[in-house]
């Protein structure tokens, strides 16, 4: 009985591809069968990946657990000297605005 049921599906999917084939393009029925067998070429990838991630390096010690970093009792206390230029208040800043005229504009009082 189960042999039947398999033969059964077989010819049914078989002649389900058929009417698909039937239908689509030479170049859509290319590019399904480019993405079946290259999602097949991917697992055997994808497993190797696997295994290599989960085997120890034998180059690399083994982990020991992490220990809490051990806090200071105070955090350091950095001062800086002020140069006296800086505390002093400077000058007056002038600026020269690009494409103004060199020469100082009249003010013109009314």
């Amino acid at each position: 009985m189960r042999k039947v049921i398999a033969l059964l599906l077989i010819i049914i999917g078989a002649v389900f591809i058929w009417n698909i084939g039937a239908r689509l393009s030479s170049d859509a029925i290319a590019m399904a069968i480019g993405l079946f067998f290259g999602a097949l070429a991917a697992i055997p990838a994808g497993l190797m990946l696997i295994i290599a991630t989960r085997q120890q390096n034998p180059m690399m010690p083994p982990e020991t657990p992490a220990q809490p970093p051990q806090q200071l009792a105070q955090p350091p206390v950095i001062v800086i000297n002020v140069p006296q230029q800086i505390a002093q208040p400077q000058q007056q800043r002038q600026f020269k605005i690009v494409g103004e005229p060199e020469y100082p504009s009249i003010e013109v009082r009314q």
